[in-house]
């Protein structure tokens, strides 16, 4: 006999844990108490949706402090200060993180009330925010003091167009306690946009991570003289899209533990006062590269012995009149330093080298020459000379992945580099340089061209003199013709995976070749195992007879060993519509999208085995 229990009275299950248990499963599912970045705003959602399931959760949740720590403060009118006045109650002692923004006017009333809500927690700001005028913000920084013994970031981001004198450096009173523990891990991380701040002795000594978006105008003494008082910075970011005006003398910058330091500048005149000696990856980009510039560059690397990676290159900025600029050494003659004094620098720390410039510059191609990297391993140059290129990598006896684009000005006479270990070999509009190079153990080959690039034979006296095991090749936008591409893949029987596009030359007769045995019964390609033909001359012809030869019978091992190489997977995609028949036929292997079709390689005449597989 059932009971007749009501409905209402069914306590569901999760009702009877204990609210420590709620709270365990409730933690663990969205996320540590601890506040990360990026994670505010969707615990703030969080905390709120949970709150209202029910009445025992809302009186759970508003008494955990776990939920609450993220804190928004739109303050545009007293509702929202009074929710974000609910939350700095419900955190508890935890710290926050606050999110500031849309404050319009620093003397309005609400205004006044999220100053006073902030001054009061300053001992627990985490993470905090700013995305409101300046004026604001210069309020805000004045009358918040005290120690901010738990800050981890500092973010001002203030609205675009700034109507407030950006130029003048924003007094910061907070002081960070002498017991913080500074290191690259849990370091402050302070990000100034169009703005500057002048920081307390105590605060600039507990920054580890600088990033500065540097407002127009003559600010950048006060930039100088905030990183001046820094001297534990490990990562440092600026960036200046304007022109400066021509930068005087001023007291060199001693970066001593500066790790990582990225610079976007339109000019580039302050590099010279840098002091560095730690400096593990540097990123340098640049409108002006000047000899000045080179001989700065070049110094860096010279006396950072530590430097594993240099990314540079010319910017794209507008530079007016003002952009002209003529730099005046400062008191320490060695901080300034002209191309003439420098020798030719050998890095034997770096391993990773890029540089990029759309067009040739003279000041660029005379680093290039300045500089040797016996150590590197990966290195990719755009629009250099080939006389510089081949100065750079004929010592780079390390080389494992080299790129290059659009490099101009081989003549015969340029000798063939050898580049014993180098793998993977990617050429943009620069095919010509297969000429002049021996790889004998290329793995991978990338070759992007226009189709005007002349580049009959190259591919194959290529693999003609260095037999490389390659095993990718990626052609894209070539004139190479069937004759040329087949020569080629007949030396280099450990291909595994081709990928073709927009190469017009390239049509059923290279899968024709692909798909006839020798009379010894061997492929062309016995390893092949995955191709992909976008948009060329191949037909469903071409790919039936390449796949009927290929994957209707058993396959053997999977390196392609004996008579019979494994089955090809792939994709081709057919420039023109397909009739009924053909779409019928290819789908026999596989699937027919409009003009593409895709195949995973499955044997066909053998379904009996298939289905067993699967099974």
């Amino acid at each position: 006999m059932e009971a007749n229990i009501p409905i209402a009275a069914i306590e569901p299950p999760i009702h009877r844990l204990p609210n420590e248990i709620i709270l365990d499963i409730l933690t663990d599912i969205y996320g540590p108490a601890t506040i990360s970045s990026g994670d505010g705003s969707t615990k703030e959602r969080v905390g709120l949706n949970l709150s209202q399931i029910c009445r025992s959760w809302r009186n759970l949740i508003h008494n955990c402090s776990h939920f609450w720590v993220p804190i928004s403060m739109p303050c545009q009118e007293s509702e929202a200060l009074d929710i974000a006045a609910q939350r700095f109650e419900y955190a508890g002692q935890r710290p926050l993180s606050i999110n500031i923004y849309s404050i319009p006017d620093s003397m309005a009333p609400h205004s006044r009330r999220a100053i006073r809500l902030l001054q009061e927690s300053v001992e627990r700001w985490a993470r905090i925010s700013i995305g409101t005028s300046l004026q604001f913000v210069d309020v805000l920084l004045h009358e918040c003091v005290g120690f901010a013994s738990a800050l981890q970031s500092l973010v001002i981001r203030p609205p675009l167009p700034a109507n407030y004198d950006n130029e003048i450096p924003l007094s910061l009173a907070l002081n960070i306690p002498d017991t913080h523990l500074i290191s690259s891990k849990n370091g402050l991380h302070v990000e100034l946009h169009f703005c500057i701040l002048s920081f307390t002795p105590s605060f600039g000594d507990a920054i580890t991570h600088l990033t500065v978006e540097i407002p127009p105008g003559d600010s950048i003494y006060y930039i100088m003289d905030s990183l001046r008082s820094c001297p534990n910075l490990v990562d440092l970011s600026f960036a200046h899209y304007t022109p400066l005006n021509p930068i005087h003398s001023i007291k060199p910058i001693p970066l001593l533990r500066l790790t990582d330091l990225r610079i976007d500048m339109c000019r580039a005149d302050i590099l010279p006062f840098f002091q560095l000696a730690s400096l593990e990856t540097f990123h340098f980009f640049s409108a002006e590269w000047s000899d000045l510039v080179v001989a700065s560059v070049l110094k860096i690397m010279d006396q950072c012995r530590g430097l594993l990676m240099f990314r540079g290159g010319v910017s794209i900025h507008s530079r007016g009149s003002s952009s002209q600029f003529h730099l005046t050494q400062p008191p320490d003659n060695d901080t300034a330093i002209s191309t003439a004094s420098v020798p030719s620098i050998v890095s034997s720390s770096i391993t990773q080298f890029e540089l990029v410039q759309h067009t040739p510059t003279p000041a660029v191609k005379a680093f290039l020459l300045q500089l040797a990297l016996p150590q590197a391993i990966s290195l990719s140059l755009s629009s250099m000379s080939f006389d510089a290129v081949h100065h750079l990598i004929s010592g780079a006896d390390q080389l494992e992945v080299l790129s290059l684009k659009w490099i101009h000005g081989i003549w015969p006479s340029h000798s063939r580099l050898p580049l014993p270990v180098l793998r993977v070999l990617a050429l943009t509009h620069s095919l010509h340089v297969l000429s002049h190079l021996h790889v004998p153990n290329l793995k991978q080959l990338l070759l992007i061209s226009y189709r005007s690039e002349a580049c009959t034979g190259l591919l194959t006296e290529l693999v003609s003199f260095s037999s490389p095991p390659l095993v990718k090749l990626i052609i894209r936008d070539t004139s190479i013709l069937d004759d040329d591409f087949v020569q080629a893949l007949r030396g280099v029987p450990t291909l595994r995976k081709i990928s073709v596009g927009r190469c017009f030359g390239i049509s059923d007769s290279s899968f024709n070749a692909l798909a006839t045995p020798s009379g010894d019964g061997q492929y062309i390609l016995p390893a092949l195992k995955r191709i992909e033909f976008l948009s060329c001359a191949i037909t469903p012809s071409g790919v039936l007879a390449l796949l009927e030869s290929r994957n209707k019978m058993p396959r053997t091992n999977e390196d392609g060993g004996g008579a019979v190489p494994p089955c090809i997977k792939g994709c081709v995609e057919f420039r023109g519509a397909l009739s009924g028949t053909d779409r019928a036929a290819l789908e026999s292997y596989g699937s027919v999208k409009g003009r593409r079709f895709e195949f995973d390689g499955a044997q066909v005449g053998n379904s009996i085995l298939h289905d067993a597989a699967n099974l």
